[in-house]
C-alpha cells in the first residue's frame, strides 16, 4: 500500500480525508494542495457572515476551542503538510505526478503521489447575461465573495438588492440582507421557493413566510440581463422590469470541477461529476474522489444524483480515508436531507417526494399532521407542520417535511434516521 497520499483540495472533503488518515495511519505521508488561501472553512457560515449573526470570518476557519485551522495548524496537530496557493494544473496517472501552479509567482512544481483524492469541490453558476460582469453581480461561494458583499454593507451603499433564485443559499443570503435593513427582491423562475426540497403546498407556505418578513418574493420570473451606471450595478432586468439594485446576488445552483479528472481521461458520470464506486475510488484505483466534484446515489433508489452539500462531503472523506487505510468502508448514499431557518420559520425535507417515490416504482402514501412541537402548556410551544410519506404496501417511511416556527430540525434528524435505516 501506498505510503504518500496527496489531497487536491482542502475545504470539507479534503481536510476530512487528510484529518481522518492520520487519526487511522500515524506513518503516513500526507499532502494537501489547496488553490485558496483559506482551509476547511465552513462554507454554510458564509450568509450569517455577512449578516453579522457570525462577526468575523476567523469564526468560520477555527476548532470549537479558537484555534485557526490554517496551514500551521495542520502541520504542528494533525502533521500534514498544506499548500495554499497552489492550483494543480495536470496529472500524469503514468508516472503518478501531479503538476500545480504556485499562483502568488507562477512557478510550476511537480508532486509526486502513490494515491491521490481530488477534492476540487464545485463553481457557482453564473449565467452568461448582458451586465453579468458588472461590480455588484456576485454568488455567495466562499469567504472572498462574503468578504465583499459585508464591505459593501458596511459601506452603506447597498439600499436594495436582488437575490436570484431562491434556493438554500439563497434564502439564507436573502435573510442576511434583510437582517442588515436592505430591500431584498428574490426572484425564482420556479413556481415556488426552495423548489428542490419542498412540494408545492410547503413551497406555497415558504413564499409566504418571505412576504411576511418583508421580501419581495417573484416566482416564475426570469432574469434577462443586469444594468449599470457609470460602470456600476444600478438595476436587474426581469421581463417588462427592471428592478433597483447595488447589488445582485445570483445563486442558481453549481457545477462540479471535474476539469483537472476529465484531462487525466478518469470517468465522468452522466450528471457531469467524477464517476466514483461506493469506497470513492474513480476509474483509476489509486485515484479517489469525493465531495461536490462527484455524483453519488440515492439511499432509498440507488439512482444517481449530485448533493454538493458539506455535509455529504465530509462523510465522502472520512469513506475515502477509511478505504486508504485498508478499510473496507462503502458510503452510504444520500437522502437529500436539508433545513433551512428563515427568520422564525424552520423549513426542511429529507428523503423522497411524491413524485420522486412513484417514479422509483413505490407506492406512496402521505399524511400531514399539524401539532405543537412540544406539549402546549409549556412555555415556548410552537406550531409544526409535518408531511410524512410513506409506501403503501411495506408501511416504510420514504420522505418527509416539516415546516413552522416549531422546532422541526430534532424531528427531520429522527425522520432521516429512520428512512436510512428502512
Amino acid at each position: 500500500m501506498g505510503k504518500n497520499v496527496l489531497v487536491v483540495g482542502g475545504v470539507a472533503c479534503g481536510a476530512k480525508v487528510a484529518a481522518r488518515l492520520r487519526r487511522l495511519d500515524p506513518e503516513r505521508t500526507i499532502r494537501i494542495l489547496e488553490k485558496g488561501d483559506t482551509l476547511s472553512y465552513a462554507a454554510c457560515g458564509l450568509p450569517f457572515l455577512v449578516g453579522g449573526t457570525v462577526p468575523e470570518l476567523k469564526d468560520l476557519i477555527t476548532t470549537p476551542v479558537g484555534v485557526v485551522r490554517d496551514a500551521h495548524f495542520f502541520r504542528a496537530v494533525k502533521d500534514v503538510e498544506v499548500l495554499t496557493g497552489h492550483l494543480a494544473t495536470r496529472i500524469d496517472r503514468a508516472a503518478r505526478v501531479v503538476t500545480a501552479v504556485e499562483t502568488a509567482t507562477g512557478e510550476e512544481k511537480s508532486f509526486p503521489y502513490d494515491q491521490l483524492v481530488l477534492a476540487t469541490g464545485a463553481s457557482p453558476v453564473l449565467p452568461p447575461l448582458p451586465g453579468a460582469d458588472l461590480p455588484g453581480v456576485t454568488p455567495l461561494w466562499n469567504p472572498s465573495d462574503a468578504l465583499s458583499m459585508k464591505q459593501a454593507l458596511d459601506a452603506g451603499s447597498v439600499r436594495e438588492a436582488v437575490v436570484v433564485g431562491a434556493g438554500l443559499v439563497g434564502l439564507e443570503a436573502a435573510e442576511a440582507l434583510v437582517e442588515r435593513g436592505v430591500k431584498v427582491t428574490v426572484v425564482e423562475l420556479l413556481g415556488h421557493p426552495l423548489a428542490a426540497l419542498l412540494d408545492r403546498d410547503f413551497g406555497a407556505l415558504m413564499a409566504q413566510a418571505l412576504r411576511a418578513a418583508g421580501v419581495d418574493f417573484r416566482s416564475g420570473t426570469r432574469v434577462t440581463g443586469f444594468e449599470g451606471e457609470k460602470g456600476v450595478l444600478s438595476g436587474v432586468r426581469v421581463e417588462g422590469e427592471v428592478i433597483p439594485a447595488q447589488l445582485a446576488l445570483v445563486a442558481v445552483g453549481v457545477r462540479p470541477n471535474v476539469q483537472l479528472a476529465r484531462d487525466a481521461g478518469l470517468e465522468i458520470g452522466a450528471l457531469g461529476g467524477i464517476l466514483v464506486d461506493r469506497q470513492g475510488r474513480t476509474s483509476d484505483p489509486d485515484i479517489f474522489a469525493g465531495g461536490d466534484c462527484v455524483q453519488t446515489f440515492h439511499a432509498l433508489t440507488g439512482a444517481t444524483v449530485r448533493q454538493p452539500m458539506g455535509s455529504t462531503a465530509n462523510r465522502q472523506g472520512r469513506v475515502i480515508a477509511d478505504n486508504l487505510a485498508g478499510l473496507d468502508t462503502p458510503f452510504g448514499g444520500v437522502l437529500g436531507t436539508a433545513v433551512l431557518r428563515f427568520g422564525k420559520t424552520t423549513a426542511g425535507r429529507t428523503g423522497l417526494s411524491e413524485e420522486a417515490a412513484r417514479e422509483a416504482g413505490f407506492d406512496p402514501v402521505g399524511v400531514t399532521v399539524t401539532n405543537a412541537d412540544i406539549p402546549h402548556f409549556m412555555p415556548g410551544s410552537a406550531p409544526l407542520v409535518l408531511r410524512l410519506l410513506a409506501d403503501r404496501s411495506t408501511r416504510r417511511l420514504l420522505g418527509a417535511q416539516v415546516f413552522g416556527p416549531g422546532r422541526g430540525d430534532k424531528r427531520l434528524d429522527v425522520l432521516a434516521t429512520a428512512c436510512a435505516s428502512g
